[in-house]
């Protein structure tokens, strides 16, 4: 127990120290293109820059990882990362800034590939549905932790991307010393969308819109509250808030989901994103409080829509092929990231910065008419055995393993 416990220790610690470091940059960098005067469409490129890089990623970190190994790769893409981060504070200037988000994305896929074969190694049948919860929260801590960070500093100085450098670095610490041996090498995902939408479409329609949602989300959403309190210390507070509803609403949505049909709680969820979008749309400077609490529930009811259509589409898949099916989706989720943020910046650019929610409540309301006009044409049809719900962070295919209802069993024991 003890060899696993220390195992598991390290991973997670990695984790966090990875998404400390990912979570203050895709704070920091959209407030200081704002600061240095950057058109709109540059800063909206940013977000669509890390999901270009992060699908190429996905698709050939594993051969890089096959060549080699985990530990080489891990430390390969941790230095070229954290070296990306810090030359943003050396060259200010949109296009490098671009490039450097593409080689970040691409980097952090890999990151994230290594870590989760790691803990799929030391997975088994009765641990893996808590290694994901445990992932998940390591995940959603560091991502609130690093927006906090950012309320603490001043993004015209060195400093914010220099923090960024030395935490991505650190997590290079309990990876080389640890005693686990390297996680069985896994090919990468091929990408075939058709087959994904012939499968599941309303899981391939709903993915692909949630991407152009969140891309443009987290891309765009620290410049809207810029704009809204003319601080950027707020600025930390109003992104923590978002992803503390998303966070906190989890558990209870995904614990409706599997007691009502869930395309009904898809539908809830994306016209509850509409009304909270429309709030943060139509309100002009608000109190922070008011900001604060609109950004909450409007987090708590649009994150949790990815996890709920992968485990809407599990739900009509045999067991044997959801993780094939989940990282597609995921790479659907990733394509729509990239579009989001440059229609997104063209809104902004159009109706100012209040725009973008405007922006995200008209997806969300595509997803709720869709939802509905899938629902009309299968009210005769018996509903479905529902799958539990699983939360499941935005990394790579290979997380999806960890499902409980995913995953074959493990019975390999932690070697040292």
């Amino acid at each position: 127990m003890k060899p696993f416990v220390i195992a598991l220790g390290s991973i997670f610690t990695a984790t966090f120290l990875l998404e400390v470091g990912g979570s203050l940059l895709g704070v920091l960098q959209p407030i200081r293109g704002l600061l240095e005067g950057f058109p709109g469409y540059s800063i909206g490129g940013l977000g669509s820059a890390y999901y270009l890089g992060f699908i190429l990623g996905c698709l050939y970190i594993p051969r890089l990882i096959k060549r080699f190994g985990h530990i080489r790769a891990f430390t390969a893409c941790a230095a070229i990362t954290g070296s990306a981060a810090l030359l943003n504070a050396f060259l200010i200037n949109e296009a490098a800034w671009i490039v450097l988000r593409i080689v970040f994305g691409f980097c952090m896929s890999g990151l994230y590939t290594i870590i989760e074969s790691w803990l799929n190694e030391l997975a088994t049948r009765k641990t893996r549905g808590q290694i994901l919860a445990g992932y998940m929260v390591t995940v959603w801590f560091a991502v609130l932790s690093g927006k906090l960070i950012f309320a603490a500093l001043d993004p015209t100085t060195i400093l914010p991307f220099a923090i960024v450098s030395i935490v991505i670095s650190l997590s290079l610490v309990p990876v080389a010393l640890t005693t686990s041996i390297e996680p069985e090498h896994r090919d990468a995902v091929s990408f075939r969308p058709r087959d994904v939408y012939e499968a599941a479409p309303i899981g391939f329609v709903t993915c692909f819109l949630v991407g152009m949602i969140n891309g443009a989300l987290w891309g765009l959403a620290p410049v809207y509250a810029q704009a809204q309190t003319q601080s950027t210390s707020t600025v930390g507070f109003f992104m923590a808030a978002l992803v503390l509803g998303g966070a906190l609403a989890q558990w209870p949505i995904g614990k409706l989901s599997d007691n009502v049909d869930r395309r009904r709680v898809i539908l809830a969820s994306s016209l509850a994103a509409v009304v909270f979008g429309t709030g943060l749309a139509v309100i002009h400077q608000p109190s922070a409080f008011t900001l604060y609490w609109l950004a909450f529930g409007f987090g708590a009811a649009a994150l949790p829509l990815y996890s709920l259509s992968i485990a809407h589409v599990n739900d009509k898949m045999n067991a044997d092929v959801f993780v094939e099916v989940s990282g597609q989706l995921l790479l659907v989720m990733a394509l729509g990231a990239i579009i989001g943020p440059l229609l997104a910046s063209v809104c902004i650019d159009m109706a100012g910065n209040q725009a973008l929610f405007g922006y995200t409540a008209a997806v969300h309301g595509i997803i709720a008419v869709y939802t509905i006009w899938h629902l009309e044409q299968t009210k005769s049809m018996p509903r479905e055995e529902q799958v539990p719900y699983s939360a499941v962070p935005e990394t790579t295919p290979l997380v999806f393993e960890m499902q409980p209802t995913s995953a074959p069993e493990n019975t390999s024991e932690v070697k040292h």
